[in-house]
């Protein structure tokens, strides 16, 4: 039969040194477990940021983009009244325009 306590001190330093030991481990062994978790969040983190970034760099290059096809479809508008109004001039001057209904 075992004995769950000891009346003899040095039996119950050595319990009590055991218990502190395994006590010790298992809060080791707990903050690993904590770091790897950590670790891991701290990764999808960097990786969704990553994510993130890329996404904003995007949307910067389609909104650059679609700047640039409103600055060129607005100049070719103003090429193309510039261009009517040259031929609007042209034809008032000409008598075979003479009847265009501008």
């Amino acid at each position: 039969v075992e004995v769950a306590f000891s009346l003899d001190p040095r039996v119950s330093a050595m319990q009590a040194r055991e218990k502190e030991a395994r006590l010790r481990d298992k809060a080791e062994r707990n903050a690993l477990k904590a770091a790897e978790r950590n670790a891991a969040a701290d990764a999808k983190a960097a990786v969704a940021a990553a994510v993130a970034a890329e996404a904003a760099a995007e949307a910067e290059r389609a909104r650059v983009e679609a700047a640039e096809r409103k600055r060129q479809k607005e100049s070719q508008s103003r090429a193309l009244r510039r261009a009517r109004g040259r031929l609007r001039s042209l034809c008032k001057e000409s008598s075979l325009c003479a009847e265009a209904d501008w």
